[in-house]
């Protein structure tokens, strides 16, 4: 009759961390929110209404607890000036950036001048809140009754297009 046999502990013991070591860290879980129907005002330092922004919904991608991206699509931008509408910006999507106070518009973006219709149209809208610009870039053009200018690199405008010009001369006037 032979004996059982019994093995215990046969090869390499378990990995372990080591004293003071942690454990490695699992990766944070990413994951997208969207919303509904999304309305942003802005104001002025002197309490002043800035802008009205009208999106039909944003979109957040978060990580972990930290948002890594936002955007805001189909938006309607109303610029103020004195509290009254200057003009209206339409574009395909939209970042704030409230530390450098501004917007950045993006994608087929138009701005239509409620003083007179001018339109000006580019790729990207930077609007500076303080500073009371909009700053058109990629493929400018504007467009006012009987008379046209552009295609243009880049071009600043006032609110309410009433006074346009390039950066540089701009720069100058001021």
């Amino acid at each position: 009759m032979a004996a059982p046999l019994l093995v215990w502990g046969c090869g390499s013991p378990a990995p372990s961390a080591k004293a003071g070591e942690k454990d490695p860290e699992k990766p944070a879980t990413r994951r997208a929110i969207d919303t509904g129907p999304v309305t942003i005002e802005g104001q002025l330092p002197n309490g002043e209404k800035s802008y009205a922004l009208k999106s039909p919904g944003a979109t957040f991608d978060i990580e972990g607890d930290d948002r890594i991206q936002s955007g805001l699509k189909n938006v309607e931008v109303t610029i103020f000036e004195a509290n009254q509408p200057a003009s209206v910006i339409k574009a395909d999507s939209a970042t704030i950036d409230k530390t450098n106070q501004k917007l950045v518009l993006v994608g087929k973006v138009v701005v239509t001048s409620q003083r007179d219709q001018a339109t000006l149209r580019a790729n990207q809208i930077v609007y500076r809140e303080t500073m009371a610009r909009v700053e058109a870039t990629g493929q400018v053009r504007l467009e006012q009754k009987g008379w046209s200018m552009g295609p243009l690199p880049e071009l600043w405008a006032n609110r309410d297009l009433s006074r346009v010009a390039t950066p540089k001369a701009w720069k100058e006037e001021e």
